[in-house]
């Protein structure tokens, strides 16, 4: 999985910065050829034109759905320049005018709240946030506007935040699995991230 991968090679990271702050340099060594080893892997196993995607290795092919996955390499440091151009070249499949999909429309079969037409807010922070680390600030502040817009234009109709959003139409109409619930702390940490980013007062 690109997401479980990277956020692996995030904490790697991590632990070779503080290694280093400890003056432990065997281990801060270990942690940084660790983390090496995982980018490499991961360009072998989930590359596919510049786009990182969840590999099966049990039928050795690579899931080719667009989808928030795609953006976990910008936003944890772990894409090139150019995988990180190549990673923004298919924002618009997944941006709509209420903020970031789960993934593009698909026929996979079941309900899955982690698909379309579903967005999260930890997900919004993951496509702004990988493209606001790359220099694509218009792109992000512009996600960050929509989601920030959606949040609260659904607060004044119900006098919640939600776990999630429908993001094709702006609503609470989400696809669910169980009850969803009202006032998720992830929905207000990312609503007021956002707020800072734009400048704008909660």
């Amino acid at each position: 999985a690109v997401d479980l991968n990277c956020l692996l090679y995030s904490l790697e990271k991590n632990l070779e910065y503080f290694a280093g702050e400890l003056s432990q340099l065997d281990d801060q060594s270990i942690w940084r050829t660790t983390a090496l080893k995982r980018a490499t892997l991961c360009r072998e196993y989930l590359l596919e034109d510049g786009v990182f995607y969840d590999y099966n290795f049990l039928n050795n092919s690579k899931s080719l759905l667009k989808s928030v996955d795609n953006f976990y390499p910008l936003y944890c440091g772990m894409a090139s320049k150019e995988e990180a151009s190549k990673t923004r070249e298919f924002l618009n499949e997944l941006e709509t005018d209420y903020g970031i999909l789960t993934c593009e429309k698909n026929n996979i079969k079941g309900v899955y709240q982690w698909d379309y037409p579903n967005g999260w807010a930890p997900m919004q922070l993951i496509v702004a946030g990988g493209l606001m680390n790359y220099g694509y600030t218009d792109d992000a502040l512009r996600i960050a506007r929509k989601f920030k817009e959606t949040v609260e234009r659904c607060f004044d109709e119900t006098g919640h935040l939600w776990e999630k959003y429908n993001i094709v139409n702006g609503t609470t109409e989400a696809k669910n699995e169980y009850a969803m619930p009202a006032m998720m702390g992830w929905t207000f940490g990312v609503y007021t991230l956002f707020c800072s980013w734009l400048g704008e007062n909660i």
